[in-house]
């Protein structure tokens, strides 16, 4: 490529990833301020084992491992149980890039 091409990329590159932050600051903010929705408190209860809502249709397994690891290592704070799905899409936004 030549020198202007290659800037030209950088700067797009740049971009995307300053955008893509931004989203994911946007994103951690709401999961830290917005309370549950009727979803994420069904899986709560599947995850605290208060309910017999396993044989629903909102039970994801592997979101509810991820929710039962988040809850045993920071308790049951909205922003620790929306944490696994954070890094989700955090894994998600990398994962196409390599």
């Amino acid at each position: 490529m030549d020198g202007v091409g290659e800037r030209a990329h950088r700067s797009i590159f740049l971009l995307l990833v300053l955008i893509g932050t931004l989203l994911l600051a946007y994103a951690g903010a709401r999961a830290y301020t917005l309370s549950f929705t009727h979803d994420e408190t069904i899986s709560y209860a599947i995850v605290a084992e208060h309910s017999t809502a396993k044989s629903t249709a909102n039970h994801h397994p592997l979101n509810t491992r991820l929710m039962t690891w988040s809850y045993r290592s920071f308790g049951s704070r909205e922003w620790a149980l929306r944490l696994p799905n954070m890094y989700s899409v955090r894994l998600l936004r990398v994962l196409p890039c390599s």
